[in-house]
């Protein structure tokens, strides 16, 4: 199993380094969101960004939701691929949580797939990032099979989707860490 971990400005003054000598192969860097006030790149974006190309790691990216309309999701989209413009990334995901789960099931969906699909007509390979009871209760994952599925579940039994989607990524931990042991570099 290749373990990676996930990296944003929460984990500020992180070094990836000591995540490779544990044995972590990728890193998936926060570029972005649009959960404030207008959309923004993450502050450590750039820094993460750096090191992981240092130490080798395979690095795939993520935005943090937070459109209301199909619109929405084209400028979130766009917005997302100006973080991303000059950097050697082609795997992506739209993390769907927060506030935007606060909307119709097949209108998320809707947002969703649009997401997912400009970023793919413009040469990335996008998934979808959340949780295993947002997969299966949020919206119409059975619409969205197609694209790669991060999935969060914090425990020791894989999660499994209703839609019986591939899950391409199993998030197994955070702050408790149910498979190893959750500090890396002394952080939690």
């Amino acid at each position: 199993m290749k373990t990676g971990i996930d990296i944003s400005a929460w984990q500020r003054g992180f070094k990836l380094k000591s995540a490779k000598d544990q044995g972590f192969t990728y890193a998936i860097l926060k570029a972005g969101g649009a959960d404030s006030a207008k959309p923004y790149k993450d502050s450590q974006f750039e820094n993460f960004y750096k090191q992981a190309k240092e130490e080798g790691f395979h690095i795939g990216a993520y935005f943090y939701g937070n459109a209301f309309s199909t619109e929405d999701a084209v400028r979130e989209a766009a917005f997302f691929m100006q973080c991303l413009q000059g950097k050697d990334i082609v795997h992506v995901y739209y993390d769907v949580e927060g506030k935007m789960l606060n909307q119709g099931y097949q209108h998320l969906t809707d947002i969703i797939r649009v997401f997912c699909q400009t970023m793919i007509n413009n040469g990335y390979a996008c998934g979808i990032y959340t949780s295993e009871s947002h997969f299966n209760s949020r919206f119409d994952d059975s619409q969205l099979i197609v694209y790669p599925h991060w999935v969060a579940r914090y425990s020791k039994i894989a999660p499994k989707l209703k839609s019986i989607a591939l899950v391409e990524i199993w998030q197994y931990g955070g702050s408790v860490n149910y498979i190893r042991d959750p500090k890396i570099n002394g952080t939690t």
